[in-house]
């Protein structure tokens, strides 16, 4: 994301940079078979994420061009959470396109990369192909599990 004390101008390049790259990068994924995702920031007060929200991210995925078979989405149910946004959002909108889920757990105010003990019911919610338990420690993993 750009800084929001930055001018439009440059907020507009920064984020025409990151189309570009991600269009080049999905369009090589797609000749060697290789699906890449496209995942779902946090907010921070400061910076403008380009991907934070359901809104931004489909912006986002629509100025690449890249269909949804080379360019598909990861899902962080934290940072939907600690951006204030229900996860289920995500789902609604972006549906089959998600292919990845990030499964942790925060205060709703930080990425803490929690303990997410519900995981099992989250990951079958969202029903992506693959799920990843995205903690800090083992420890963490044994207390979701």
């Amino acid at each position: 994301g750009a800084r929001t004390r930055y001018p439009a101008r440059v907020r507009e390049h920064v984020r025409s940079q990151a189309v570009e790259t991600v269009r080049a990068c999905a369009r090589h994924a797609a000749t060697v078979d290789v699906p890449i995702c496209l995942e779902n920031q946090r907010t921070k007060p400061d910076i403008r994420r380009f991907t934070a929200t359901p809104d931004r991210l489909a912006s986002v995925l629509e100025a690449v061009g890249v269909g949804p078979d080379a360019l598909r989405v990861t899902l962080d149910v934290g940072h939907a959470k600690a951006s204030g946004i229900e996860y289920e959002r995500f789902v609604d909108r972006f549906g089959d396109r998600i292919h990845l889920v990030h499964l942790h757990d925060n205060d709703g105010e930080t990425d803490a990369h929690d303990p997410l003990p519900s995981f099992r019911s989250v990951g079958a919610d969202i029903g992506a192909p693959y799920n990843v338990l995205e903690m800090k420690s083992r420890a963490d993993i044994d207390r979701s599990l």
